[in-house]
């Protein structure tokens, strides 16, 4: 896709004009609430900020953008989630962030000030070329006017070689579109990303039209989504 590259292996977009790395739900804590029902689980937080400083260097970014879903509570954060968020927003120090917010980041203003980072956090990141959001709102009257809107949210998954695994969707503008816009680019692409986090898989891309604002609405098609697994190949049937 001109413009934007889906990065390998990592899930994330690499937005080519702007610079800008963009990724999806780090759901931050996710490990601390699977090893307090029992389940053993690595420190996610450390891995995801190694993997996205690797990220951000391999491409030469300058810089990350949060596409939502930053922590793993809705409300404010419990002691030691919030001493996970401490840590990679330390990690995270040289980087100009900017976040764009999810359904599970409220008072994320509050608490990145408190934490002594500077990320830039709205509703919407609007570049030159693409709209950044999480996912689980409408696209401003801006964003549809872009060549891409990039978000998180659905945590996109496909069955690849007998398994449920991680996958990019592509989708086109579907009938809902005319009649919510007046002006919107009829050559747009919604690109959803998976879940960064490697503990999240997610669903088959059909599921999440229910809690999906821009699918249930038909803002965007569903049944035009274009799949790509990690390897940034495209999965055979996804169309």
């Amino acid at each position: 896709m001109k413009g934007i590259t889906l990065t390998k292996n990592l899930p994330g977009a690499f937005l080519e004009k702007e610079r800008v790395l963009a990724v999806g739900d780090l759901h931050i804590g996710r490990d601390l609430k699977l090893m307090a029902g029992g389940v053993f689980a690595t420190n996610a937080t450390a891995k995801m900020s190694k993997e996205l400083l690797f990220l951000h260097s391999k491409y030469k970014a300058d810089a990350i953008a949060l596409l939502g879903d930053i922590k793993e509570s809705i409300g404010y954060p419990p002691k030691d989630e919030y001493a996970s968020l401490s840590e990679f927003f330390y990690a995270m120090r040289n980087v100009r962030l900017l976040i764009a917010k999810g359904n599970h980041d409220s008072r994320i203003e509050e608490i990145v000030k408190n934490l002594g980072s500077d990320a830039e956090i709205s509703r919407e990141i609007l570049l030159e070329g693409a709209a950044l959001m999480h996912g689980h709102t409408l696209p401003s009257t801006e964003a549809v006017k872009k060549r891409y809107i990039v978000t998180g949210h659905s945590h996109p998954a496909a069955e690849i070689r007998g398994r449920l695994e991680k996958a990019y969707a592509v989708l086109k503008p579907g009938i809902g579109m005319p009649k919510e816009y007046k002006t919107y680019n009829r050559n747009s692409r919604l690109v959803i990303l998976p879940a960064f986090n490697s503990m999240l898989t997610g669903s088959d891309i059909a599921s999440s039209g229910n809690f999906t604002p821009m699918l249930k609405r038909r803002i965007f098609e569903i049944n035009s989504a274009k799949l790509y697994g990690l390897d940034c190949k495209p999965i055979k049937d996804s169309s």
